[in-house]
């Protein structure tokens, strides 16, 4: 049953499989990347036949990415492949300039299926330019994106230094728009991928040699576990098994060359690999998955204690790829890391840019309860010195503070209205409200009554896994007088007592 290949007939079987590869890897037949000179007069004529869209595309990104779909659709419907070429080339070189990373991607790999072109490394200098003009934070991730996927492409292809190139871009990148998080992921991907680049110089090595001596039995078999094992590409890679000087892989690389496979042949070949994932703990993952590929091959024609063997593993596979639960008993839930003692909302410091300010750049609240009064006035000391005065903001009438609490308090307690200033006789001629918002789900605490003299009302408020706290303060009239106050807000550990009416969340 074991169909054996003499090295001769394997030389010639190694021939056909790279041709064929060959084959598919390029599908139908590429066209020639057309000369300089005609491809010039092209981009002349299409920017002549585009002036009015391409004088729009000078205006923005939206109008560049306009023009470089009409140019991606025209070259769809173009014959002649001197103009059709010269349209993806400029829709590439406008999608670069609007910073549309994937996109771009996308026009490269058309391109590099109908003409004969390096698609990677056009990919790779048009991705470093965009990565070099990204300054925005928030505008980074689509280009992130775009690059990991062209980084992985050029890995799957053994083109390190591309994908070196590429890893740096990002992390020069992250240290520019500041974002250290990005550049320690892509620091560490570089480190991986350099070490994975100085192996591959071995597997370079060994090609060298086999381009004088193809059956060389050591350089075959670092090429072969190289396809298989490292890269899960075994049709490249058996025929340089079956050529190596590894018995087992030997065997399980002349038999997956057989040209007509018996259920019993595909059944060991599925044994080969299991029992190889058992001698090579490293490379289990890869090769039980080969078994599994062959396994599900003979399945249907086997039964019988070959059939629940074969059963079994498949089984036995699935159970080890198979995510753990993500169910979790409640009891067993991890509680939030609470704070050791209470805290004075005034000592927590407040999102940056939240400090609300008037159109002078005035900042409308302070942490120690002092009123900002008009020029000329002496500013007034509220007594106690965790008080908070957030001013209603003028325009639309409404001031806030966001504070992050990472879950670590439970209740959150003060007073809230306006308080007895002396020297002011001035008094709210509007009604202020006071609000908390806690993730999202906002709650009134308060509201002065219209003209509102001196108030205080007390909250004590359930912040239980609240990550959020917001703090708001609104007047829908006039604002002068608008004296709100926090009056000493307090964040704790401990469990808040009720004072609220029963029904409300607390």
């Amino acid at each position: 049953m074991f169909f054996l290949l003499r090295p001769g007939m394997l030389l010639a079987v190694l021939l056909v499989v790279f041709a064929s590869s060959a084959i598919n890897v390029l599908g139908a037949e590429r066209l020639p990347r057309p000369k300089s000179e005609s491809l010039k007069q092209a981009v002349k004529d299409i920017q002549e036949a585009y002036q009015q869209e391409y004088e729009q595309a000078d205006q923005g990104i939206e109008q560049k990415q306009i023009l470089a779909e009409k140019l991606i659709e025209a070259a769809g419907n173009e014959s002649d492949p001197i103009i059709q070429f010269a349209l993806l080339k400029e829709a590439i070189n406008l999608q670069a300039a609007a910073q549309l990373a994937e996109a771009l991607v996308e026009t490269t790999d058309t391109m590099s299926q109908r003409f004969e072109i390096d698609g990677m490394k056009i990919k790779v200098h048009f991705l470093k330019q965009i990565a070099a003009d990204t300054k925005k934070k928030n505008t980074e991730s689509r280009t992130v994106e775009a690059i990991r996927s062209v980084v992985d492409q050029a890995i799957a292809t053994d083109q390190y230094d591309k994908a070196l190139e590429l890893l740096a871009a990002v992390a020069a990148m992250g240290e520019r728009i500041r974002n250290q998080k990005l550049v320690r992921e892509y620091d560490k991907l570089a480190d991986t991928t350099r070490a994975e680049g100085i192996l591959f110089r071995s597997v370079e090595e060994a090609q060298n040699i086999l381009q004088d001596k193809p059956l060389d039995a050591e350089a075959n078999q670092v090429v072969g576990e190289w396809y298989c094992l490292k890269r899960n590409r075994w049709e490249e890679g058996v025929t340089y098994l079956a050529l190596g000087n590894h018995p087992e892989m030997k065997e399980l690389g002349r038999l997956d060359l057989k040209i007509e496979k018996t259920e019993t042949d595909e059944i060991r070949l599925g044994d080969l690999c299991w029992e190889l994932a058992e001698q090579m703990p490293g490379e289990s993952n890869t090769l039980k998955k080969r078994a599994i590929f062959w396994y599900e091959r003979a399945q249907p024609e086997v039964s019988g204690i070959v059939e629940k063997k074969i059963a079994n593993r498949i089984e036995s596979w699935k159970a080890e790829i198979q995510p753990p639960s993500k169910k979790v008993v409640e009891s067993e839930q991890e509680e939030p890391r609470l704070a050791k003692r209470p805290k004075p909302l005034t000592k927590v410091k407040p999102k940056k840019g939240n400090a609300p300010k008037n159109p002078l750049g005035t900042t409308l609240w302070n942490r120690n309860g002092r009123v900002i009064l008009p020029p000329g006035k002496t500013p007034t000391q509220v007594p106690g010195k965790n008080n908070l005065y957030l001013h209603p903001y003028p325009q639309p009438g409404k001031s806030f503070l966001v504070f992050d609490l990472d879950g670590r308090y439970r209740s959150f307690t003060g007073g809230v209205g306006v308080p007895e200033i002396s020297g002011y006789n001035g008094r709210p001629r509007s009604t202020i409200t006071f609000s908390v918002i806690r993730d999202g789900e906002e709650k009134q605490i308060a509201a002065t009554s219209r003209r509102g003299r001196r108030s205080l009302t007390p909250f004590a408020l359930d912040v239980t896994g609240v990550k959020q706290l917001v703090l708001t303060t609104s007047c829908d009239g006039n604002i002068e007088g608008c004296f709100a106050f926090w009056f000493n807000p307090i964040l704790s550990p401990e469990e808040v007592k009720p004072i609220e009416q029963p029904g409300e969340r607390r």
